[in-house]
């Protein structure tokens, strides 16, 4: 008898410790005492290879005749030894940085042109390095953090030009309707979750059956979060309805394949074809290819743009940035503000409010006529206006 196979638990440290220099290998370690994601894992395994991967090159160990770093084929990660990582200081973090904001194509002369590495993709860097040193002073392996006080850059999202990108209903009614037959109530459940909650990629992989609860409330229970924080998402009628139909053909997929669910309750929500947790990827290719059947490739939408997609319809509809920030499991409320930039319609139906916008300056021939449609403040029998307001 086969059972449903769970991989999300078990962070594999050890498939780093092939070429993993000591010191990062206990980092990794105690990240994973401290439940830290295996993406966040992964991710500061890479970050911090990458970073020593910089230093050496830039010391000349690797050879400088490069403008990329992934122009470096023989760097060995197992040879970073104690010396190199504990003898690093701001300046190394500092330069790396300024590498980072390099412009990926040095014949560019655009003074936009993309960079190494995006703002929002060094600054998460910058994080890592300095909670590894962090982590080397609090166990003391440094006897001081050298990089205390590396500045991070804040999150700009005041900037009028970066919002979110979101579908448009219309589209949202096509992708909705692109799913295909095999797995047509899989499929339309994790397009409509996405679409009506604004969960992450990784939250919706992470679902376990038990984390749905039906009845009144109708509620998702969002259990290893960004940050491995948990949240509690209502679900609509619609999305509610949607998740019944799906796990009536999922117990079918279960009893047909005589399958063994696991214990505790850890039992994938969404299945993928050969009966194990559906991976990121494959809920990737699900969604890029409704996109496709719905006319809409070409555009840059991903499974994240319909994140946003749930989030801005939210806000338009009256949800306010506190709400909408609990919702999508924000930090702080200047994340959320990406969605707080009202569409064109709305904001030319604010302008039309303006009482000039009913004025017809073709009928102005005069001053005086300008005059009785706005009759000035009286005071003393004269016309008088105020300053300064």
């Amino acid at each position: 008898m086969s059972k449903v196979n769970d991989y999300r638990y078990a962070v594999d440290v050890e498939a780093y410790r092939k070429d993993t220099p000591s010191l990062i290998m206990r980092f990794l370690e105690s990240e994973s005492v401290n439940d830290r994601s295996p993406n966040t894992i992964k991710q500061h395994y890479y970050t911090l290879k990458g970073f020593y991967k910089f230093v050496s090159w830039w010391a000349g160990r690797c050879g400088k005749d490069c403008h990329r770093l992934d122009e470096i084929q023989d760097f060995d990660f197992s040879k970073v030894d104690e010396d190199m990582i504990l003898g690093c200081r701001k300046q190394d973090i500092e330069d790396y940085r300024a590498y980072m904001r390099k412009k990926d194509d040095p014949t560019d002369p655009n003074p936009d042109a993309p960079t190494i590495n995006k703002k929002a993709t060094a600054r998460v860097k910058v994080y890592c390095i300095k909670d590894f040193y962090r982590f080397l002073h609090e166990n003391e392996y440094l006897s001081r953090n050298v990089m205390e006080y590396v500045h991070v850059e804040s999150k700009d999202n005041t900037d009028e030009t970066k919002h979110a990108i979101a579908l448009e209903l219309d589209e949202v009614a096509a992708l909705l309707g692109s799913t295909r037959e095999a797995h047509r109530e899989r499929d339309l459940c994790i397009l409509v979750m996405f679409l009506t909650t604004g969960m992450r990629l990784n939250e919706l992989v992470n679902l376990n059956v038990c984390d749905i609860k039906f009845g009144e409330d109708m509620l998702i229970n969002i259990r290893r979060g960004k940050g491995s924080k948990t949240r509690v998402i209502p679900m609509n009628v619609q999305c509610a309805n949607q998740v019944k139909r799906y796990l009536t053909i999922r117990q079918k997929q279960v009893d047909e394949q005589n399958l063994n669910e696991l214990p505790n309750g850890n039992n994938p929500l969404f299945l993928s074809q050969e009966n194990h947790r559906i991976s990121r990827r494959r809920v990737q290719s699900i969604v890029e290819r409704a996109i496709t059947a719905a006319g809409l490739g070409g555009k840059n939408y991903s499974t994240h743009k319909l994140r946003h997609t749930a989030a801005t319809l939210l806000y338009n509809n009256g949800a306010d940035l506190n709400l909408l920030k609990s919702i999508l499991g924000h930090n702080t409320i200047q994340t959320t503000t990406i969605y707080a930039h009202p569409d064109i319609e709305a904001r030319r139906a604010a302008i039309d409010l303006n009482p000039i916008a009913k004025i017809d300056l073709g009928a102005l021939e005069t001053i005086n006529a300008a005059r009785k449609l706005f009759p000035l403040e009286e005071e003393d029998g004269n016309q008088t206006s105020k300053e300064g307001d």
